[in-house]
C-alpha cells in the first residue's frame, strides 16, 4: 500500500520512490529472517528478497541522480545478469521439485503394481 501511495504522490521524484521501495524491502527481509514465518522455502525467499534489494539499488543508478551514461550502460549489464541469475536459480528449484514429485509418483506406481502382482499370485 505504501508503494502504491509513493507512485501516486511522488510521481515526479523517482529517486524517493526507489528509496522507499528499498526501505520496505529491507523491513520485509528483516521480518523474514527474524520471525521466519515461512516453514518451507524460507531460504529461497530470502535469496529472492536479497536479489530484489540489490536490483533496487541498481535502479538508483538509472535515475537522473547519476549523470554518467557509460556507468548506466554497464550497470544495465549487471542488472540483467543478476536478474537472469535469479530466474535460473528459481527455475532450477522448480525443475528439482518437479523431478522429486515425478520420482515419488513413479515409486508409488511401482509399489502399487508389485502389490497387485502379489495379490494375484496369492489368489491363484
Amino acid at each position: 500500500m505504501v508503494f502504491v501511495a509513493t507512485v501516486f504522490y511522488l510521481g515526479e521524484f523517482p529517486y524517493f520512490q526507489i528509496i522507499i521501495f528499498i526501505l520496505g524491502n529491507i523491513v520485509y527481509l528483516l521480518y523474514l529472517m527474524y520471525w521466519k514465518p515461512i516453514l518451507l522455502g524460507l531460504y529461497i525467499e530470502v535469496f529472492n528478497e536479497i536479489i530484489t534489494l540489490i536490483l533496487s539499488v541498481f535502479l538508483l543508478i538509472f535515475t537522473d541522480f547519476v549523470d554518467d551514461p557509460h556507468l548506466k550502460y554497464k550497470a544495465g549489464y549487471g542488472f540483467i545478469a543478476l536478474f537472469i541469475l535469479d530466474v535460473i536459480v528459481n527455475f532450477a528449484l522448480i525443475i528439482k521439485d518437479a523431478y522429486i514429485s515425478i520420482r515419488y509418483f513413479i515409486k508409488k506406481l511401482r509399489y502399487k503394481w508389485r502389490l497387485r502382482l502379489l495379490i494375484k499370485r496369492k489368489i491363484q
